[in-house]
């Protein structure tokens, strides 16, 4: 069933992506989400299904979301839903690489709700036991071993350049390993080693619905992820409550966050190493865009033009 709706939810995020990059470079990063995030509503709203928001991306950055709960389709057949309309407002304002539309879809039951706070997460593309109950060098040695090096100086290990991962960052660098920052996007860094580009591991805290996206692709094509929740005040934990989470300490398999097959696509907004940005010419003329869509042991990417009725 769950194949019959890439071409709608492709459709989606086409939109939405055209539509983001057309705010590229304004500087106004909460206007390009609030754009994302109202056409991402409005295509949602054209799907042949029902389709239940899980997993919405805004309340930490006090910007519009689609919300947890929140009902969208035409009608029709129930699917979960996980969103990150644009992946990178900052880097889509300032016109910079790797800004992304992300959604993920499932049957109900496939997809962990969870609140829009911080999520601690490992990801390695080899098989083995990593876990937040390890120390840095601890897992390092045993994703070297994994790897089949000699041992963590030979590893490459993506964090996200932010100053509560620095005490990471730097631990990181003492067991040998080299660190390589990316500014925003830990979606488009996990997924980037998922389909076999350059990376041994991800490590470090990023947004919660990107960890339960990233999470998709993990089990869709293999390697191993947990992530943790991060809370910072009561709030955020009567927040989860309500969501069903109740042990604020535990720590989540990618098989936990995502538990049966779903479907994850990703489209460019601006140019990426992941994913080649919208181009458009006139009125006239068609805008192009790149996807990929992640599906349970394979990926396509799909190169589109479209044309754009306005």
């Amino acid at each position: 069933m769950l194949h019959s709706y890439i071409l709608e939810f492709l459709s989606v995020a086409q939109r939405t992506a055209i539509s983001s990059y057309d705010m590229a470079g304004l500087g106004d990063s909460k206007e390009a989400d609030r754009v994302a995030v109202e056409v991402m509503r409005n295509s949602l709203n054209e799907v042949n299904a029902t389709i239940n928001v899980m997993v919405g991306e805004g309340e930490r950055d006090c910007a519009p979301m689609l919300h947890i709960g929140e009902v969208l389709g035409k009608g029709g057949p129930l699917l979960e839903l996980a969103v990150d309309p644009l992946e990178g407002t900052d880097v889509c304002a300032s016109f910079m690489d790797g800004s992304l539309v992300v959604l993920g879809f499932g049957k109900p039951g496939s997809i962990i709700s969870t609140p829009d706070v911080y999520m601690e997460k490992i990801y390695t593309p080899y098989d083995c036991d990593i876990s937040f109950g390890n120390t840095v060098a601890e897992n390092l040695k045993k994703i070297a071993s994994a790897k089949g090096v000699k041992g963590p100086e030979e590893l490459i290990v993506v964090i996200l350049k932010r100053e509560r991962n620095q005490k990471l960052i730097t631990e990181v660098r003492d067991v040998g390993a080299r660190v390589q920052l990316v500014t925003d996007g830990d979606i488009s860094a996990i997924v980037s080693m998922v389909i076999g580009n350059a990376g041994d591991a991800y490590m470090g805290s990023g947004g919660a619905p990107e960890g339960v996206l990233s999470a998709m692709a993990v089990r869709n094509l293999g390697g191993r992820m947990v992530g943790r929740l991060l809370f910072k005040s009561g709030e955020q934990r009567e927040r989860a409550q309500k969501l069903g989470i109740t042990d604020f300490e535990r720590s989540y398999s990618h098989d936990e966050l995502i538990r049966e097959d779903a479907i994850l696509i990703l489209t460019g907004v601006t140019e990426g190493k992941l994913l080649g940005g919208v181009k458009k010419g006139s009125l006239k003329h068609p805008a192009y865009c790149e996807s990929l869509v992640i599906l349970p042991g394979s990926f396509s990417k799909v190169c589109s033009t479209i044309h754009v009725c306005k």
